[in-house]
């Protein structure tokens, strides 16, 4: 069981409650968005519409009807009170199906109200219903204890700043495995942002085109989760421009003599590899941050100079 340590007063846990509250008892997306017994009803009646073109499944012997939330299936003839087993079997598996979805879904709301606690402040902008529906509809099959607590942050997150995460990122969540999400992870530890824009700096990890690491460089690429074909990023700094290079709570900024453009060698995060990377606890790595920062340093007409955490 998940401790629930909250306070339910905050305006942030209030606007997570009546979204949430609402998707559940007022949408019409099927399995998630409805009650149980209405949500096998819909599954079920469109088994009965189909019941022409499937006689092989029930026969052309049986009255199917959906009313006051029952399935009901009656023999045309007395004498025929024997219901079909494949029926039973398919009712049983959208049974069974169902309420583990139901379960999902409840877990993950419970991971989202721990992080919408964890959030100081909210966006008066209503979350999106497409976007909410799509969501419900890619989560409630994900049965990983890790990534319903990922799925809950972004409840979360885009409940209290709509916009936070794109349809695109849902559904690269919605296919990644929990192996390749830890890869991710313990690539974004290297991570810096750049006018919010996000990089790893390969020259100084072993994620270099050489280095052990390159394979997982490479597939977490082919996921989407950063920029194809780019292996190096050009900036520009100037004195009325000065660059700042966040790693963690680590951070320098640049001081430029004269309009200075500079190259270093690395691989930026695609859009939805920086709307995840949003989850993700960066622990900085002080090492490859004083690297990057000599590296810089050494650029003709540049001053690296470090600032307090921030």
């Amino acid at each position: 069981m998940i401790p629930l340590n909250i306070d339910f007063k905050s305006s942030t846990i209030e606007k997570f409650i009546d979204v949430v509250a609402a998707a559940i008892g007022n949408l019409s997306a099927p399995y998630l968005l409805r009650k149980m017994a209405e949500a096998r009803g819909q599954e079920m009646f469109k088994i009965a519409e189909s019941i022409d073109k499937t006689v092989q499944i029930i026969g052309d012997n049986y009255e199917v009807k959906y009313e006051a939330e029952n399935f009901q299936i009656t023999p045309t003839k007395k004498d025929e009170l024997v219901i079909n087993p494949r029926l039973q079997r398919i009712e049983s598996r959208l049974n069974v199906i169902e309420e583990q979805r139901q379960k999902n879904i409840d877990k993950i709301t419970i991971y989202g109200l721990l992080e919408a606690a964890r959030i100081s402040e909210t966006s008066n902008e209503k979350i999106d219903r497409d976007w909410l529906n799509q969501f419900i509809n890619v989560s409630q099959d994900v049965s990983s204890d890790q990534m319903q607590e990922v799925w809950g942050k972004i409840l979360a997150r885009e409940i209290s700043n709509p916009g936070s995460f794109s349809l695109r990122s849902l559904e690269v969540l919605r296919t990644i495995s929990r192996q390749e999400a830890e890869i991710f992870r313990k690539m974004v530890q290297f991570v810096f942002c750049v006018d919010n824009y996000r990089y790893i700096f390969h020259d100084h990890t072993i994620y270099n085109g050489t280095g052990d690491g390159w394979n997982d460089y490479v597939l977490m690429r082919e996921i989407g989760l950063f920029t194809p074909g780019i292996f190096g990023v050009n900036f520009r700094s100037s004195p009325n421009c000065n660059l700042v290079f966040k790693h963690g709570h680590l951070s320098f900024k640049i001081i430029a003599s004269k309009d200075t453009d500079f190259h270093l060698n690395g691989y930026p995060l695609s859009v939805v590899g920086r709307e995840l990377v949003k989850l993700i606890q960066i622990t900085p790595d002080s090492d490859y941050f004083d690297r990057v920062k000599a590296e810089v340093s050494e650029k003709d007409g540049l001053e690296c100079v470090m600032l307090t955490d921030l």
